[in-house]
C-alpha cells in the first residue's frame, strides 16, 4: 500500500494570476464584494484572494 500526502485526491496545478485578474479582485473589493463571493467569481481560493489584497494592502 502506497502512503502519501495526495491519498488519492486531484489537486489544481497552481496557476499565478493574471495582472487583470489581480486588478479585477481589487476592483470587487473596492466595490464591496464578500471575499468568498470575490473567490467564487474568480475561481480561486478565500485564501489566494485574501494573499493578493493584503499584497496591494486593501485588508
Amino acid at each position: 500500500m502506497k502512503v502519501g500526502f495526495n491519498k488519492g485526491k486531484k489537486y489544481k496545478k497552481y496557476k499565478r494570476l493574471t495582472q487583470e485578474q489581480k486588478e479585477m479582485i481589487y476592483k470587487l473589493f473596492l466595490e464591496k464584494m464578500e471575499l468568498r463571493k470575490i473567490a467564487r467569481v474568480m475561481g480561486v481560493t478565500l485564501g489566494t484572494v485574501q494573499y493578493h489584497l493584503k499584497k496591494t494592502k486593501g485588508i
